[in-house]
């Protein structure tokens, strides 16, 4: 009896304070059972964290506080636009940033799991900056983001089995990290980004 109140009480916490989770499960544990790539979950987080280890170096050099004051001052560890840029295409740098769509598909996971939205997402719509979230924070916002991305999981006719992502969770290919990267992660990979991916995944 004891047991099922403390495992009551432990199911109640969760829900009523979601912020106290790690926020990364909340992510990987809804998406981890959609996928069967043959391989043990605990692989298919390993293969993950390479990934996401791979794109903070390219990015920041793990840096949870880096900022850039280019267009669309990119900020944090996955260095996350938090304008948009004014580009020929669009003057006005009218839209929605990189970094309130991470934090909106952070939130999806909350919600598609019945909890309510934690405090440090609202409030981070509101103060708009990465660089003020914590390492696992950033990390759940990196994942939310890069599954719901499109062409990471659905990459069928690329010659992937799956996707993208499944690849990486199943063989931790350090090629489709660096892919994935550059075709779905970085908004501009010039030349010196593309040196520096392969620096980052090899």
């Amino acid at each position: 009896m004891v047991d099922i109140v403390a495992a009551l009480m432990d199911l109640y916490t969760r829900q009523a304070y979601p912020e106290i989770q790690d926020p990364v499960e909340v992510v990987l544990e809804q998406e981890l059972d959609q996928y069967d790539v043959g391989v043990d979950p605990e692989v298919m987080r390993k293969n993950l964290d390479k990934l996401r280890d791979g794109v903070g170096l390219a990015e920041s050099t793990r840096d949870l506080k880096a900022t850039s004051d280019k267009e669309g001052k990119a900020k944090g560890y996955y260095q996350w636009l938090t304008e948009v840029p004014k580009t020929k295409e669009n003057p006005e740098g009218i839209g929605q940033p990189a970094f309130q769509t991470a934090l909106n598909r952070g939130a999806h996971y909350y919600e598609r799991s019945g909890k309510r939205i934690p405090n440090w997402i609202l409030d981070a719509r509101q103060h708009n900056d990465p660089t003020k979230l914590s390492q696992r924070q950033q990390d759940a916002l990196f994942y939310a983001d890069i599954f719901q991305r499109e062409g990471t999981t659905t990459e069928f006719g690329e010659g992937y089995e799956q996707g993208k992502l499944q690849e990486i969770m199943k063989t931790g290919s350090p090629d489709i990290m660096n892919n994935i990267y550059l075709d779905n992660w970085h908004t501009d990979p010039n030349q010196a980004v593309i040196d520096n991916a392969r620096r980052s995944f090899y």
